[in-house]
């Protein structure tokens, strides 16, 4: 059998994820979004203004404390996108029936439409690898393609929390908006035995230029 195409409805709802910072949340919808005199495009700025503080302030501590800043300050958004996940998943009982290629496919969407707040295209292109593109992130302008290893992070994290069957996936990015490309590109693929985990190993290479490129 072959894994479905999930409409859009249904990767939404597919998986009753918890909404993380849920209290947040309810009092943003609750006493900003419901003012007439409320313009959404001001969090957005705050948000942009709270990123590009976030990538500064990583890059001033690669500089003056090397490698092991590096790895106290990513170890720490490691754990933010493993809470985030966690939150997520806290008492949620998965679909049954579910293929690990779906499963990792629903996943991918929430954490790009929800965590990320991005318009995504993905795709079950076989019972073994899911895809997407990220046709607009809210980072796109704002960060440069080094930068983006911020997300990286992050997504660490959320792999660390993901449900068992997602874990056994590779996940690889192909390309990107901030390198000039119309999409951000990645695809995963179910694990051979053996292998070793290719988003770490892609992030060691990406941490060793961010230090050469603060003379560390």
């Amino acid at each position: 059998m072959k894994p479905r195409q999930f409409s859009q409805e249904e990767r939404r709802t597919g998986i009753k994820f918890k909404e993380p910072y849920a209290r947040a949340v309810e009092a943003f919808r609750r006493d900003a979004l419901s003012r007439p005199d409320y313009d959404p495009a001001n969090l957005f700025i705050f948000a942009a203004m709270m990123s590009r503080g976030l990538i500064g302030m990583l890059k001033a501590v690669e500089a003056e404390f090397g490698e092991r800043g590096q790895q106290v300050a990513t170890e720490a958004l490691v754990q933010v996108g493993r809470e985030i996940v966690e939150e997520a998943m806290k008492g949620v009982e998965l679909p049954a029936g579910l293929d690990p290629v779906e499963l990792a496919s629903l996943f991918t969407t929430w954490v790009n439409e929800v965590a990320y707040a991005s318009v995504e295209n993905p795709s079950i292109d076989s019972r073994e690898e899911c895809s997407f593109h990220i046709q607009w992130c809210p980072l796109q302008d704002i960060y440069s393609p080094l930068d983006c290893r911020i997300q990286r992070y992050l997504v660490e994290g959320m792999l660390r929390a993901a449900p068992e069957a997602v874990k056994n996936f590779q996940v690889a990015f192909d390309y990107g908006i901030p390198s000039g490309k119309p999409t951000c590109h990645f695809h995963l693929r179910q694990k051979k035995a053996g292998e070793g985990n290719a988003w770490q190993e892609y992030t060691r290479l990406i941490n060793r230029k961010a230090l050469e490129e603060r003379g560390k």
